[in-house]
């Protein structure tokens, strides 16, 4: 609450930093002595715990006398009427020209007239006003950012001059629930004048009853947030004269399902057509050269997508969450690809165009390679990871539909996120190279009932299994050192540290590595059997991060041999398993930790 007062307290300290504004009649105004102008000044004057607000019918006058001169009333200024809820009705002269931020907000009126010649309306002014209606006149150039933001009603903005409308310059988004009207009537189909180069910025966003749009030739660009939040929007004609689509331009436009994007487009801005959940087949032509942060992220119903060989850059996100999406191709010119760009999608086939020096996807491997890292970008339920590959990157294969996938010796790194959400993911064997694990790298892999770390790990990073509900059995390395914060989920029933030193937290924030239980007497315990080396026992039981574990018992002979370092007199055919349980057949081909009848066995 006192974060809230004090940003009133900043917002009205332009207002008290001017002279005392001066009271004629009922109001209060500053005047300015150079133009002989005046504005409706903050009801509070210098003090805003004075609790003279205005009240009742406002008429403001086109001019005022004070000490014998005339000023004309050019402004309504800075938050004049701002929480005045005892004002019934205002009345605007012709002179005023410019209506401040925050002019009217909080202030209970249900319409007001604006005059022509008004030429800017700012921030916020009628923020939370109970308007119903409202009259913008054709002289307004400029309008400030969340104009309508909270007002109670769909409000109907008439208008008279729809290239006057195009012509201004908006700040930020209006912010409201809107209804178009043009000379009197609903306006649901909407067709930009001739002579208009530019959809500008938040003209025509959050305007509920626009249903389709036509943009005539000699238009250029559609600007940031052009068309945001039009939820009736269902198609759009964009001319061959349109060089770029501004960064939210049809963001969320949930019902709209006739595109066509011309060739004369070279770049789509970011969440330009986010949510857009109504296209199905995305063809962008050839000509596009940069596909923006999320540009079509959360897109559901894409079910096919082609790109052009123009195509050089594709943005953070670009295509994530396109559910419906099976197939991608990447093209030859394409140096660059974002963050998950193509995760949380059902792919199932994914192709680099073998002309492309910065991507591959060699092997038929089904996945999306950096060449130069060797780092596996994006995989999918069909990907067979080459023997090449180093790293698995962030989110790699987040939500991916395979029950198993094989981490082949060589892979050095596994990204943040990089298996999180694969929720059919039963078992995975990590090969002993791995040398670091990100933040929630298994997250929500809710099948997984094991995991090993294997030795060379240093860092249990945050969040690395957190809700994988079936998690049973988790062993952690002798080289472990820190744990961050939690990394594994309720209803683990094993652990196996063979760190000989306990663990520490990454720092001392008091959290727990598995979610806690009261005990009924004031305490906090993890229903968990703890296995650790025999002499650290008493280590872990007098250690803050591991004594709340139910019970600490000694690794056993069996579990803490190393035996047949090269493995070279041990069964070809028999008695062979992951470190998690994966029975194999024959003697592994890999390097790595094993399991060989029941004892850990290092094959070299």
């Amino acid at each position: 609450m006192k974060k809230i007062f004090l940003s009133y307290l900043l917002l009205l300290l332009p207002l008290w930093a001017n002279a005392d504004p001066v009271r004629i009649g009922d109001l209060l105004y500053e005047l300015s002595s150079a133009d002989r102008t005046a504005e409706v000044a903050y009801h509070g004057g210098n003090s805003i715990f004075v609790e003279d607000k205005y009240k009742g019918d406002i008429i403001i006058p086109e001019t005022v006398k004070y000490d014998g001169v005339t000023y004309q009333v050019t402004k309504i200024g800075e938050s004049a009427f701002y929480g005045c809820w005892d004002v019934t009705s205002i009345t605007l002269p012709s002179s005023i020209k410019e209506i401040g931020n925050f002019a009217f907000q909080d202030c209970q009126i249900e319409s007001i007239n604006l005059p022509a010649g008004l030429k800017k309306i700012g921030n916020c002014a009628f923020r939370n006003v109970n308007l119903q209606s409202i009259d913008i006149p054709s002289s307004v150039t400029e309008m400030g950012s969340a104009v309508f933001l909270d007002c109670f009603y769909d409000i109907e903005l008439n208008i008279t001059d729809l290239k006057a409308w195009c012509n201004i310059s908006f700040e930020g988004t209006l912010r409201g629930i809107m209804k178009l009207f043009l000379n009197g009537k609903e306006v649901t189909h909407l067709v930009i004048p001739d002579g208009v180069k530019e959809v500008k910025a938040c003209s025509f966003g959050e305007f509920v009853n626009i249903e389709s749009v036509e943009i005539p030739q000699g238009v250029e660009k559609i600007g940031d947030y052009a068309f945001y939040a039009d939820y009736e929007l269902t198609s759009i004609t964009i001319p061959k004269s349109v060089t770029s689509i501004g960064e939210y331009a049809f963001w969320y436009c949930e019902k709209l399902s006739s595109l066509t994007i011309p060739s004369s487009v070279k770049e789509i801005g970011g969440n330009a057509f986010w949510n857009c959940s109504g296209i199905s087949d995305l063809v962008l032509p050839e000509g596009v050269e940069k596909i923006g942060e999320n540009a079509f992220g959360d897109c559901g119903s894409i079910c096919s997508l082609t790109l052009p060989n123009s195509l050089k850059k594709i943005g953070d996100l670009a295509f994530f969450a396109s559910s419906q999406l099976a197939s991608v191709i990447i093209p030859k010119n394409v140096e660059e690809i974002g963050y998950q760009a193509f995760n949380f999608n059902s792919l199932s086939s994914i192709v680099v165009d073998p002309a492309n020096s910065v991507y591959d996807s060699r092997n038929n491997c089904n996945a999306l390679i950096e060449t130069a890292t060797n780092t596996l970008l994006a995989g999918c339920k069909n990907t067979v990871i080459p023997n090449t590959v180093t790293a698995i990157g962030d989110g790699a294969f987040s939500n991916c539909r395979f029950t198993s996938i094989q981490l082949p010796y060589g892979i050095k790194s596994i990204g943040s996120s990089a298996f999180e959400s694969c929720i059919y993911l039963a078992s995975l064997s990590i090969p002993a190279s791995v040398e670091s694990i990100g933040t929630s790298a298994f997250y929500n892999c809710q099948s997984l009932k094991s995991i090993a770390i294997p030795e060379g790990v240093f860092l249990i990073p945050q969040g690395m299994c957190s809700d994988c509900l079936s998690l049973k059995t988790i062993i952690l390395p002798s080289t472990i050192t820190v744990i961050q914060e939690n990394p594994f989920p309720d209803g683990v029933k094993d652990m196996f540290c063979y760190a000989v030193n306990p663990p520490k937290r990454e720092y001392d924030g008091g959290y727990t590595i598995i979610p806690v239980y009261p005990d009924g007497k004031g305490d906090i315990y993890v229903p968990t059997t703890l296995h650790v080396p025999a002499a650290a026992l008493d280590n872990y039981k007098t250690t803050e991060l591991w004594k709340i574990f139910q019970e600490i018992v000694p690794l056993t002979e069996a579990e803490t041999a190393i035996t047949n370092t090269n493995a070279d007199n041990a069964d070809e055919e028999d008695g062979w398993c992951t470190l998690n349980g994966v029975k194999l057949n024959g003697k592994p081909t890999q390097k790595g930790i094993y399991l060989y009848n029941g004892k850990k066995v290092a094959v070299q």
